[in-house]
């Protein structure tokens, strides 16, 4: 029961999160089985995994450290609460719009 409970808290989360990054313009990549979610950023993922930690307090995982292909992306986990990625996701898309990378 408690594996049925959390595969739905993790979707629901994942759709909301869709929601926010769709009503800010965002691309994404929907995940359909995992419990993190491919945001795009368009520059270098490392620098701006870092700009976003010591300028907005939030941690996502760049592309790069996925290999070639995650270049331009982040990845954020969907596991946290929804008030933390609520929160988190505000930060972030203030970042984008702050550093014009929409």
């Amino acid at each position: 029961d408690c594996v049925e409970a959390m595969r739905a808290e993790y979707q629901r989360h994942r759709d909301s999160v869709a929601t926010i990054l769709d009503q800010a313009g965002i691309k994404y990549y929907m995940p359909s089985g995992a419990f993190y979610m491919w945001i795009r950023v368009n520059t270098d993922s490392q620098a701006f995994a870092e700009g976003l930690l010591l300028q907005k307090k939030v941690t996502v995982s760049p592309g790069c450290a996925f290999g070639n292909m995650g270049e331009g992306w982040i990845r954020v986990s969907l596991a946290s609460s929804m008030e933390d990625l609520t929160e988190g996701l505000s930060r972030l898309t203030a970042f984008l719009k702050e550093q014009s990378l929409e």
